[in-house]
């Protein structure tokens, strides 16, 4: 990464400083100056000076003049290009596109970058029956972005269709547990679940409705009110990252009831992705939808991040009667209040009185 080759003969407070710019410029914050000059006890002109060493180096831009002066991260590689899906592979993406932009980043960065973009091309020639694929590239000095847009029926519509669910919302939701697609004898369905956990910010929209995946564990949808024609998907990865896809890889595919059986063991359930709108998640229904296709799994770890509240017969359904049902599967959860913790009690104490 060629600025961070510079970085290396710069004194330790200095790169210190540096890389807190960068992380406020990534965060599109406008107080870059006030915000450094204060938490660095440096100066406003001390800070400035830094930033324009930063606009010299050709890693940052700014527009606008004194206190209209407005900094961003330039970018190193901005391009964009459509390709004909019946004249490239997705291989011929990665190569030709794709690759030669990032030579210089670290080999693990490198292999995620190959596996990611190879997995959502091949997604677009198989299901999506559309004629074309858009790939995108920026990359700057912290992070790079790959958009992949196709013109064809939607991810969302396809899965609602060929599972005979309501709505987009419920497809959604199925996604992210993986595991799952529309074509079995060609695909593991594998593919979308394990690509939004290699990279650090994973997005997918279709329709009025978009899904996203952070590292941190964060998943949220939304919904617009202008449908889009086919499907979107943006990766984005820091050029440093320390991910690799092993470890990815080992995450969800050690079996915990036995190490030597490795295979797609483990999933992470989100609930916040369940509950429509504000309605709490109550209900044996609910329940249900949460549970659907997780019995393929030996480990499923429900995430109550975002809920505030369940009702016993939903707590029941998941808690007491589905382990009864599927002993071998462990249910585990993360992220569960007080008044949550209380309804699991309520529903594992059942069969103990």
């Amino acid at each position: 990464m060629q600025l961070r080759r510079k970085y290396v003969a710069l004194h330790p407070k200095t790169l210190s400083l540096r890389h807190h710019i960068v992380n406020l410029l990534r965060a599109g914050r406008a107080d870059i100056v006030k915000s450094v000059s204060e938490s660095h006890a440096l100066s406003p002109q001390a800070v400035r000076n830094h930033l324009n060493a930063m606009v010299r180096e050709g890693t940052v831009e700014v527009a606008g003049a004194t206190r209209a002066r407005r900094y961003k991260l330039k970018a190193i590689v901005d391009k964009f290009e459509s390709f004909p899906v019946d004249a490239f592979t997705e291989e011929l993406i990665w190569t030709q596109f794709i690759k030669p932009s990032i030579t210089d980043l670290p080999q693990n960065v490198q292999t995620i970058w190959s596996t990611v973009v190879t997995e959502i091309v091949n997604n677009v020639v198989d299901h999506s029956e559309s004629s074309t694929v858009s790939v995108s590239m920026v990359r700057t000095l912290p992070m790079t972005n790959v958009t992949i847009v196709d013109q064809g029926v939607g991810a969302f519509q396809k899965v609602r269709k060929a599972l005979g669910l309501i709505d987009d919302r419920q497809a959604a939701f199925e996604l992210s547990k993986g595991k799952l697609t529309t074509a079995p004898e060609a695909h593991s369905g594998y593919g979308i679940y394990f690509s939004s956990r290699m990279v650090d910010v994973f997005h997918i929209a279709s329709g009025s409705l978009g899904f996203s995946h952070r590292r941190e564990d964060e998943d949220w949808l939304i919904e617009t009110e202008s449908p889009m024609k086919g499907t979107f998907v943006s990766m984005a990865i820091a050029n440093d990252s320390n991910t690799t896809i092993s470890e990815v890889y080992d995450r969800y595919c050690t079996n915990p009831n036995d190490e030597n059986d490795f295979g797609f063991h483990k999933t992470h359930v989100p609930l916040m992705l369940a509950q429509f709108g504000q309605e709490p998640l109550v209900s044996r229904s609910q329940a249900k939808r949460v549970l659907a296709r997780v019995d393929r799994f030996s480990e499923v770890l429900l995430d109550f991040k975002g809920i505030d509240i369940v009702g016993q017969a939903f707590a029941d359904e998941i808690f007491r009667v589905f382990p009864k049902q599927h002993p071998k599967v462990r249910v585990l959860w993360v992220n569960a209040n007080p008044s949550i913790q209380k309804m699991i009690a309520l529903a594992r104490s059942v069969d103990s009185e």
